[in-house]
């Protein structure tokens, strides 16, 4: 904490103790002597403690808080400088006693985000002390009064998208911690350190607390945290923590801290971030503790610095705000996952993006795309628009000719001729267009069909467009419309025999083509469960016929989509023998999970001409997955889905794009064969996850 916050807490303390004297009288009581029996029960960590003779040599002050002074040091044992951390309040055993549980915490949570502890001991004069690695770079504190300021460096190396990947990293930290019950509950700027290199160290664990419940997992086996033991002596009528980051609850008088409290310190972080100040102000100290209280955050939108704010960052900003704590991320994966999607160009789930955001998100990521698409629909409106401006004229020649002269008669159905030729070329064209875009735009396509329709041409050329309308209605799931443009295609109709009998059977099941009567999950999978007979082209129109119910945003709750998602498990690995399995969707505490171990199924994803890859398990919102001991080769089936928690025993992966899919896919906890991969391999993903051997 700042010297700033030190003495705002002295002034809250000051003013506590004179509004009651039966707390004076208690805070006085509380000076009283110990047997060395109960001293030794009360200062554990002090009394373990012996002097460190002639092991560090003290070299000079370099930042001095409220609650620490920070100098820097040799290790003489191991010839590298440290950091080494003396408590400011050293006059009782209970203040030393109180420093060194930070050092005896945060020794316990090794993670790359999290500052290390080296060592711990007393020096010559018995003062405690712990020594930390010696950080480079600058807090992140710094970086945020070097932006106000309008430091055109500092501008350039710290966009908002740099800014997000440290924020990141602060969330990794976080979410580690409370992996292990630890509770921060000091997030701030300057308890942040951003390295040259790309290194995000959280600090100052001075604050953080031990939950209950974590502390009866292992108590007693060495790394296990024993909140007894670790969490900080209380001081009576104080209020710990940083204006502004401080959740309604820690300022609460008598209300209990949880992950959530944390959670509100990284939304007011990511605030800042945003807006380059706090998301509560007040002219006192007293207005700031009472606008937090109140839930007064002012919309970030309004704190605008002069670029834009995304929505979507905005929106995750204040759900982690949320006075309430129930109304906050369940979980700091939720606040990362949304940064997350951010970055990747996606809608965040906070922000509940409507159509026209997710088109324009969509048009972003795939800007190649777009503009060929694009480009697309200007060249086919040019030939629609010069062939019928050419039809109109040569028509309205041939019009002219007739009347004037019967001479002309035979220029006349010369002129006709053309005008066919055209109309072929134009139906030529229309055919060509739908088959190198696929199936993808169906509304497009039917229009594009239905102008044609509306001229001349041969019978032949007439039945192979009704055949291929036909097969967009059917993708539409528009059983009536199919049937009447199948019965005009008549003898064309053999290559998609399956497809036609299908059409025959639901147009009889549902009678009415409504846009409003949207097929359920359950429907297309009864479908797609009754397609047996199955070639390559037969298997792109169902394939189609999943993804239109998917874009058009049919898809029902997660357990509603699950009979769906099993019939195209079935269908893209399309078994000799089908496994006749029953999957279940099971929920715990974290979320959705899905046991897919043993089945014979090795692709989840669609793969179709000129249209993006679809993960037919994206729509579950799995939390965990377990693939383990399927016929998969490759990591590549994982593409489109984000999952927190993977289980991938018994598989022989290749390892090309290993590492960048499963980070791509928001994997958080990973398990494995014990010896599966090698020692570089393992070390990677011991980097990047939390991973469990079995």
């Amino acid at each position: 904490m700042t010297r700033m916050n030190h003495e705002w807490q002295a002034r809250v303390e000051a003013e506590f103790q004179s509004q009651d004297e039966r707390l004076a009288a208690f805070y006085k009581s509380s000076e009283q002597t110990f047997s060395v029996d109960e001293e030794d029960n009360l200062y554990p960590i002090l009394n373990s403690l012996t002097p460190v003779a002639d092991q560090y040599e003290e070299l000079e002050v370099f930042a001095e808080g409220a609650e620490k002074v920070l100098s820097r040091a040799v290790d003489r044992r191991l010839n590298r400088q440290v950091a080494m951390a003396r408590p400011v309040r050293r006059e009782t055993k209970e203040d030393q006693e109180r420093f060194l549980r930070e050092a005896y915490l945060v020794a316990n949570l090794a993670h790359p985000n999290i500052m290390p502890v080296y060592g711990v001991g007393l020096d010559s004069n018995h003062i405690p002390f712990f020594t930390m690695e010696l950080l480079s770079g600058e807090s992140l504190e710094l970086i945020l009064k070097k932006l106000r300021s309008g430091d055109a460096d500092c501008q350039r190396c710290y966009s908002l998208n740099q800014l997000m990947r440290i924020y990141l990293k602060v969330c990794d930290a976080i979410a580690y911690a409370h992996s292990r019950g630890v509770l921060h509950l000091d997030i701030k700027p300057g308890n942040i350190q951003v390295g040259p290199f790309g290194e995000v160290l959280v600090f100052d664990w001075g604050l953080a607390k031990v939950l209950s419940e974590k502390d009866s997992l292992r108590s007693g086996m060495p790394g296990e945290l024993d909140g007894d033991l670790l969490n900080e002596l209380p001081r009576a009528g104080t209020i710990r923590g940083s204006l502004g980051f401080m959740a309604p609850e820690q300022i609460t008088e008598g209300a209990e801290v949880s992950e959530q409290t944390d959670i509100y310190a990284l939304g007011a972080l990511l605030y800042q971030l945003l807006t380059l100040r706090l998301p509560v102000e007040g002219g006192t100290d007293q207005a700031i503790l009472r606008n937090t209280r109140a839930g007064a955050i002012i919309p970030p939108r309004r704190r605008g610095r002069g670029v834009f704010l995304p929505t979507g960052l905005c929106e995750v900003a204040l759900k982690a705000l949320a006075l309430e704590p129930e109304r906050r991320y369940a979980a700091v994966a939720g606040v990362k996952g949304d940064v997350d999607r951010y970055l990747a160009g996606h809608p965040t789930d906070a922000e509940r993006a409507g159509v026209i955001t997710r088109l324009v998100l969509f048009m972003k990521r795939h800007s190649h795309v777009a503009a060929v698409f694009t480009l697309s629909l200007m060249l086919i409106s040019v030939v629609v628009i010069f062939n019928s401006s050419v039809i109109r004229r040569e028509k309205a020649a041939a019009e002219v000719a007739t009347l004037e002269a019967r001479d002309n008669l035979e220029m006349y159905l010369q002129e006709h001729s053309e005008v066919l030729q055209l109309n072929s070329d134009l139906a030529d064209a229309i055919t060509l267009t739908m088959k190198s875009s696929g199936y993808r735009n169906t509304t497009l396509t039917l229009r594009i069909f239905e102008r044609a329709l509306s001229e001349s041409m041969s019978p032949e050329r007439y039945q192979e467009i009704m055949l291929q309308k036909g097969i967009i209605h059917f993708i539409r799931q528009e059983f009536q419309s199919a049937n009447q443009c199948f019965d005009v295609a008549k003898g064309r109709l053999e290559p998609i025999g399956e497809i036609v009998s299908l059409s025959r059977k639901y147009g009889r099941i549902y009678p009415e083509d409504s846009d409003s009567m949207r097929r359920s999950d359950q429907q297309l999978a009864d479908l797609i469960n009754d397609y047996k007979v199955k070639n390559l082209s037969m298997n792109q129109i169902i394939n189609y016929t999943y993804l239109h119910h998917i874009v058009r945003g049919a898809v029902g709750t997660p357990e509603d989509y699950m009979p769906l998602a099993q019939a195209m498990l079935e269908h893209l690995n399309s078994p000799l023998q089908s496994a006749s399995l029953k999957l279940e969707l099971t929920r715990n505490k974290n979320g959705r999970h899905l046991d897919l171990s043993g089945t014979p199924y090795s692709q989840y994803r669609l793969k179709l001409e000129n249209a993006y890859n679809t993960n037919v398990l994206a729509p579950l919102s799995l939390y965990g997955l377990d693939i383990s001991d399927t016929p998969i080769r490759s990591i590549e089936v994982l593409r489109g889905l984000e999952v927190s928690e993977l289980r991938i025993a018994g598989l022989e992966l290749s390892a090309h794009n290993f590492l960048f899919i499963l980070r791509q896919s928001g994997i958080q906890t990973l398990v494995i064969d014990a010896g599966a991969f090698a020692d570089v391999t393992m070390q990677k993903l011991h980097e990047n996850f939390e991973v469990i051997e079995e």
